[in-house]
């Protein structure tokens, strides 16, 4: 695994950044786990100026993602690992030029060092390429070459690849618009914990758009996007229990539906559970407490919200 800041198609980021933690190679040699552990910088500086690529690498995570950061020092020592062939190096180099990390962003140049690592098989430099093409990133657009880069990604397993090719079949980019292979790679997605795929197959047998409603499977995905974390879904599953629609109505339920989605920002949720405070629904009302809530909600766009505080 490499440093995984990674781009999804239509998440409305421009890329994802983990945690050094949770991403380190596991082909760290002895002394560099020991170094790691024990964040003796100097040690590895030692290690890495003698030209020890993974060294290099090693340092440049520890300058990228541990305090105190130095974000020109990790692009330094990403480029000398890279320099040196290693593929989680050339991808996390590559990732540092497009995203402007400790140097100004260059997606042309970024392209060149994805495609050195992806070629070695590193996963999350195909998806980087992958989506360079897909979106002429860098690089002359591509969308053919873009879907076999993800095709390559998403056989080894990999969810984002998988998630971005059930995105293209459900918007007929590059290829034959297919829900029915879409909501086949939602699903590889899905079953290894991937929510934006639960989010859509939930959007998807809901009826979202033109497709037809299978409630029984829009409430399964809803709940297990919910317990992921995202928002719209807990704010539409918070609908169903307050309604009673397909599920028992249980107005407490979902006042704790509305408030996690609330409180990650969503704005329907706030609005819906600022009038569960107004009315005092599955929660005692609050008057002042609702306006709070219809406020966030008001400032959002919300203009349903704006009239209970005039």
């Amino acid at each position: 695994m490499g440093n995984a800041r990674r781009i999804l198609h239509w998440l409305g980021t421009s890329g994802r950044r983990v945690a050094a933690e949770t991403v380190r190679s596991q082909d760290l040699s002895a002394l560099a786990c020991i170094v790691m552990a024990t964040n003796d910088r100097e040690r590895l500086l030692k290690l890495a100026e003698g030209g020890d690529a993974q060294a290099q690498l090693e340092l440049a995570r520890c300058f990228d993602f541990d305090e105190p950061k130095d974000p020109e020092q990790a692009m330094n020592w990403y480029g000398k690992a890279a320099e040196q062939g290693l593929a989680d190096a050339q991808s996390a180099f590559g990732e540092c030029l497009r995203d402007g990390v400790g140097t100004p962003a260059d997606s042309a140049a970024a392209v060149p060092w994805f495609e050195k690592a992806a070629k070695q098989g590193d996963v999350d430099a195909q998806v980087s390429l992958g989506y360079a093409l897909f979106n002429g990133d860098g690089v002359a657009e591509d969308q053919d070459a873009a879907l076999r880069w993800y095709r390559t990604a998403a056989e080894q397993g990999d969810m984002d690849a998988q998630y971005n090719i059930a995105q293209m079949y459900r918007q007929g980019s590059g290829v034959e618009l297919s829900i029915e292979d879409a909501v086949r790679w939602y699903k590889l997605a899905a079953s290894d914990g991937h929510v934006p795929s639960m989010h859509w197959l939930a959007r998807i047998y809901g009826a979202d758009g033109d497709y037809p409603l299978d409630m029984e499977k829009a409430l399964e995905w809803l709940e297990r996007a919910a317990e992921g974390g995202d928002a719209e879904c807990q704010c539409s599953l918070g609908v169903h229990y307050h309604n009673g629609e397909g599920v028992p109505r249980d107005r407490e339920k979902s006042v704790g539906l509305y408030r996690a989605a609330a409180e990650q920002g969503n704005d329907w949720a706030q609005y819906f559970l600022g009038l569960c405070y107004w009315e005092g629904e599955g929660v005692p009302a609050n008057r002042k407490t609702a306006r709070a809530w219809l406020r966030k909600a008001a400032d959002q766009g919300i203009e349903e919200a704006a009239s209970y505080l005039e």
